[in-house]
């Protein structure tokens, strides 16, 4: 539904905005239920959202999420990938992360 209400939002910097912080949510939420596909989907257009947005503290989110998704799937090399990219970013930002980074 906020996707949907995004979609709708003719102030496209705020649409955006949300959508990002949506996907987010539906990253945590699919990792819970243990809906590993739709996780790699959110992960995936939170972290071209994040990058177009300049969102740093998402996109090193997001990258991490996509480094679970490639363990998963057994590509090794694509999850040390995401994971040094969003490890990286995140350290770069010089502030303690949220839980969520932890998840």
């Amino acid at each position: 539904e906020e996707l949907a209400m995004c979609d709708r939002d003719p102030d496209r910097h705020t649409a955006a905005h949300h959508e990002v912080d949506t996907h987010k949510a539906l990253c945590w939420i699919s990792f819970r239920q243990g809906h590993w596909d739709k996780l790699a989907g959110h992960a995936a257009t939170g972290e071209e959202q994040a990058r177009a947005l300049g969102y740093r503290y998402e996109l090193a989110l997001f990258l991490m999420w996509r480094a679970a998704c490639a363990r998963r799937e057994g590509d090794e090399a694509a999850a040390r990938r995401f994971h040094r990219l969003g490890a990286g970013g995140m350290a770069r930002l010089g502030q303690p992360p949220g839980e969520s980074y932890f998840d």
